[in-house]
């Protein structure tokens, strides 16, 4: 009996060891289980105060652009912090995930328009921008040195959040980056208020409005606009032609025409009579050459990185591209003067550079989020809001010349700086057997200084867009040749001979 008893005193013994021993465990879990979504949360805190400090919402932001209310705050807050907790632990969790995008650029320029933009890895093959209120859409980064850049308009439809995320090759997309939009009333469309306001395409690529027109509208001239242009330029014919003169106008295709596939798809190719078909039909009857490089543009268009016709960010050609409008320029030029051939490729010596972005990221002035490009800022030569750069071309010319100017060289910026905007004359002292010009110029015509002045004798550079007193010139130099050097955008001011005309008038 004694003998049972024990037995049974130990049996009831173990089995309250094994219970106390599985308590002990669901205890040792349970604080397991605490500690590490404590150490999530704490991660995703952090995140999210580097995320406010590394962007440009101090800056940027506004009481217009976060919720109106406290309750619809509480809300989204925690909304906020489910969807960036679900997202941070997806990058502990995920070691494929792509890089998450820095975002420098965040400013509305419509009613219903964001402009998004900032800098991700070189790896990235896209940027997607997504939303409740917003059409999914991915971006193409434009490349730079060690990381590419990336600008874009986003469109709304309500207030509410966007998520921006990157898509690296190889890599999952990573996590996403949020941001608050908000439709507001009153704010007249900013990129289309003047020629020069920058509109913001796909592959982010951005286009000058007045490029975006001479594009996508047609019919611009009324009957007594039309021989008004044509009197215009047949005097200028004339007076080139009393002094043994020839007349070309060397005009420079628009950025929309040689990267179209970058145009918003509210813009489409004009079927009518544009611009440019106007005044090659009424300088050609006038009796003046017109040259336009399109083709050979477009064909070296995606010549590498860094060797773009234009430039992501800045209105202008860049010099690689104007280096083929020359060439078409000189090619003609040499069937007469055979000394003045252009200078190959290799000749020019280019290489690609990484400089601030252009014209294109401060041409809002003052607003919140684009820079403000007053002298301080031009001094320093770049755009330090945006932060955006892009890989672009400069050069070192092979051949002997005493030709060169300091135009973007030594600038941190890829805009073209007032340098050299007034008239000015030149003189090649390696220059015998080579024609001379008058030019009368727009500001494409800064970049062509060196490849231009090594091609000539003398050269005559009227100040930019001074189209009045061309025929002055002509008169009081006798050149060889009288040269316009201008952008397609820039046309109805020559034909007009007004520097002071707007395409933007013609349709309102």
């Amino acid at each position: 009996m004694k003998l049972f008893v024990r037995i049974i005193a130990i049996i009831l013994s173990v089995a309250l060891m094994l219970s106390l021993c599985a308590c002990s465990d669901e205890v040792v879990d349970t604080t397991s289980t605490v500690d590490a979504n404590s150490s999530v949360a704490d991660k995703v805190e952090e995140q999210d105060s580097n995320l406010d400090a590394s962007s440009t919402d101090s800056q940027v932001a506004s009481s217009n652009n976060t919720p109106s209310n406290n309750s619809s705050i509480v809300e989204n807050n925690s909304s906020e912090t489910s969807n960036v907790s679900s997202v941070e632990s997806e990058v502990i969790t995920n070691s494929n995930a792509s890089a998450q995008p820095t975002i420098t650029l965040f400013a509305p320029v419509a009613n219903d328009i964001f402009i998004i933009g900032g800098s991700c890895s070189n790896n990235t093959e896209y940027i997607q921008i997504s939303g409740d209120s917003v059409k999914t859409q991915k971006v193409v980064p434009a490349r730079g040195k060690d990381k590419s850049y990336f600008t874009a308009q986003v469109k709304v439809n309500t207030s509410d959040y966007v998520f921006i995320q990157t898509k690296e090759k190889g890599k999952d997309l990573s996590g996403e980056v949020k941001k608050y939009v908000n439709v507001r009333s009153g704010i007249t469309n900013m990129m289309t208020s003047s020629d020069y306001q920058p509109v913001f395409g796909l592959d982010s690529r951005i286009h000058f409005y007045s490029a975006i027109l001479t594009y996508s509208k047609s019919n611009f001239l009324s009957s007594a606009e039309k021989q008004y242009a044509k009197q215009n330029i047949s005097d200028t014919v004339k007076a080139a032609k009393s002094v043994g003169a020839e007349v070309i106008y060397l005009v420079v295709p628009s950025s929309a025409a040689v990267y179209p596939e970058s145009v918003p798809s509210e813009y489409k190719a004009a079927s009518g009579e544009t611009l440019y078909k106007s005044f090659k039909s009424i300088a050609e009857e006038s009796g003046a050459t017109v040259l336009y490089p399109l083709d050979d543009m477009k064909a070296h268009k995606n010549d590498g990185d860094g060797y773009k016709i234009y430039s992501h960010s800045d209105s202008h050609w860049t010099t690689y591209g104007a280096y083929f409008g020359v060439n078409s320029l000189m090619t003609k030029i040499s069937a007469k003067y055979p000394s003045a051939k252009p200078r190959t490729v290799s000749e020019m010596g280019f290489y690609t550079t990484e400089l601030y972005g252009g014209d294109a990221l401060f041409s809002f002035g003052d607003y919140k989020g684009f820079e403000n490009y007053s002298d301080a800022a031009s001094t320093k030569g770049e755009t330090s809001v945006t932060g955006i750069m892009e890989l672009t071309t400069l050069y070192n010319l092979k051949m002997p010349t005493d030709t060169l100017t300091t135009i973007t060289r030594g600038k941190k910026s890829i805009y073209l700086t007032k340098d050299n905007a007034d008239k000015y004359d030149f003189t090649n002292k390696n220059g015998s057997g080579l024609p001379t010009a008058v030019i009368t110029r727009d500001s494409f015509g800064r970049t062509t200084f060196d490849m231009v002045n090594d091609r000539f004798s003398e050269v005559t550079w009227l100040a930019e867009n001074d189209f009045s007193s061309t025929i002055s010139a002509i008169e009081e130099n006798k050149p060889n040749y009288v040269i316009y050097i201008v952008s397609e955008r820039n046309l109805y001011k020559v034909m007009m001979n007004n520097s002071n005309m707007s395409l933007v008038n013609l349709f309102k």
